[in-house]
């Protein structure tokens, strides 16, 4: 009975949405995640939009994730986004990002006092890579065609500014941390990171504000 069942779910296919609207997959494709992401993907740019989100049974997956998943899956939920939205939701992702960098590195400068210099290092080496993903989100939303301040400097700091100030406030951490210094590291994180993520994040708010009027 166990193996009737098991074949039994390995043959129903799963349940497709685009936009909350059901997709008829081709048969020989039921159970290839990555044909279904691709089929998807070519509905969706059939209506000049682009696949934003993709989720199997409830779990955010990407392109590179349907290369390793299984073959049995119950449902797949997809969303698509329109051109002329991308950037307005790209400014709310940097956004999310900023916030919760944050929250991060206030947490941050009071861990790199209470442990050891190994732990510490890797404080930093994990926080690290993640302050560029809101810079590289501006960056595309500009090429898009979004305002980023550039020409409107009400907004905040332009773009270029962004990346030169965190390129200083790298240095700054770096050379901390070169000295095993945890109450300078803590100071950096504090009075040097925290602001620039404070502007970057007002930056944000006000690109969104401005992006929420034009539309």
């Amino acid at each position: 009975m166990h193996k009737l069942a098991n074949r039994l779910a390995r043959t129903a296919p799963a349940l497709v949405t685009l936009d909350g609207q059901p997709v008829r997959i081709p048969l020989l494709d039921q159970h290839n995640l990555k044909a279904i992401r691709a089929h998807i993907e070519r509905l969706a740019a059939a209506q000049e939009r682009v696949l934003f989100a993709f989720f199997v049974d409830g779990f955010a997956a990407s392109a590179a994730d349907v290369e390793s998943m299984g073959e049995n899956f119950a449902s797949i939920q997809a969303s698509s986004i329109g051109a002329g939205d991308l950037g307005g939701q790209m400014i709310r992702v940097a956004r999310a990002q900023t916030l919760a960098l944050q929250v991060r590195v206030e947490a941050a400068q009071w861990l790199v006092l209470i442990n050891d210099w190994p732990i510490v290092e890797r404080i930093w080496w994990e926080l690290a890579p993640d302050f560029k993903a809101p810079i590289l989100g501006l960056g595309f939303i500009r090429d898009l065609g979004v305002s980023t301040g550039e020409t409107t400097g009400d907004l905040g700091k332009r773009l270029p500014a962004h990346w030169r100030e965190l390129a200083t406030i790298q240095a700054v951490i770096e050379e901390r941390l070169a000295n095993r210094d945890p109450i300078g590291l803590s100071s950096a994180l504090e009075y040097r990171l925290g602001p620039w993520l404070s502007q970057l994040a007002y930056y944000l708010a006000r690109m969104d504000e401005t992006e929420g009027r034009s539309n």
